[in-house]
């Protein structure tokens, strides 16, 4: 009747692990800031959600080799919330990491394969008129590129 008894799956406590660690890090001597979301790290190679999105802004403010400019930064945060909320009303879909450069930003998300991502993207550059909007998607069924970052 209600459900209450019914044994949730793996891939829908997912959702509710979402804890972010947030480091700093050099790259060819440049800093980097990484926010990760650790609690993605049991659904490793085990998710469905095998298609890695990654939104990328170049800051118009760059600071090539430092940190970005505090207002912009702050501007790109809330085009992350816009980018999520576009994304999760077009499908299951989890943000993995946020990776910041004194040059620009990138989030990385992972959905089901059938998210339809160039929609998205061009909705997104419909909203986001002030900066640049880069996409990329793939199928990434390893999750490599989480691996990578959070140095699994």
């Amino acid at each position: 009747m209600f459900n209450i008894f019914k044994k949730r799956s793996k891939q829908d406590s997912m959702f509710d692990n979402e804890r972010w660690a947030v480091g700093m890090m050099e790259y060819d001597g440049y800093p980097i800031i990484l926010r990760i979301n650790t609690g993605l790290k049991p659904f490793v190679g085990t998710s469905d959600h095998t298609l890695r999105i990654s939104f990328a802004m170049p800051f118009k403010h760059a600071n090539p080799g430092g940190m970005p400019d505090i207002e912009e930064n702050m501007l790109f945060d809330q085009f992350e919330e816009r980018i999520l909320a576009v994304l999760k009303s077009r499908g299951s879909v989890v943000q993995a990491i946020t990776i910041t450069t004194g040059t620009a930003k990138e989030h990385v998300f992972y959905a089901q394969p059938e998210l339809d991502v160039k929609a998205a993207h061009e909705q997104l550059m419909q909203e986001i008129t002030s900066h640049e909007l880069q996409c990329i998607a793939d199928i990434e069924e390893d999750w490599a590129t989480y691996k990578t970052w959070s140095n699994m």
